[in-house]
């Protein structure tokens, strides 16, 4: 009896690294993304399956960790609701990594394509 044809692929996980060791990987990539789409921390966090306290965490940490800030949060009125807006930097970062992983993709799918002609 032969073997079945075994199918191989490349895959990558990928983060952004910086100085005060930062890092931004996809987790808080969504979070922004979501907050950009609805300035609002509570329902980005819930999106991201993320406790309230855990996503600002994130957030203030990218912050510190960057030396800018990646949020402008306002307090809401009398039954709360507050707003937070992702700031130019906050894009900016968000820009940096769909850059890399735009490039990535292409790489990997190139391999991929090289490992598709090959039999294992």
């Amino acid at each position: 009896m032969q073997d079945p044809i075994q199918h191989y692929e490349v895959g990558c996980k990928f983060w952004i690294k910086g100085s005060n060791d930062f890092t931004m990987g996809p987790g808080d990539v969504k979070l922004i993304k979501n907050l950009i789409e609805f300035n609002n921390l509570t329902k980005a966090a819930t999106i991201c399956h993320y406790s309230y306290k855990y996503a600002w965490k994130k957030i203030k940490n990218i912050s510190e960790k960057t030396g800018k800030a990646i949020v402008n949060s306002h307090r809401g009125g009398k039954g709360g609701g507050g707003e937070v807006t992702v700031t130019s930097w906050g894009k900016h970062l968000i820009f940096l990594f769909e850059s890399a992983e735009k490039q990535l993709n292409k790489t990997i799918s190139e391999i991929n394509a090289e490992f598709a002609k090959k039999h294992f």
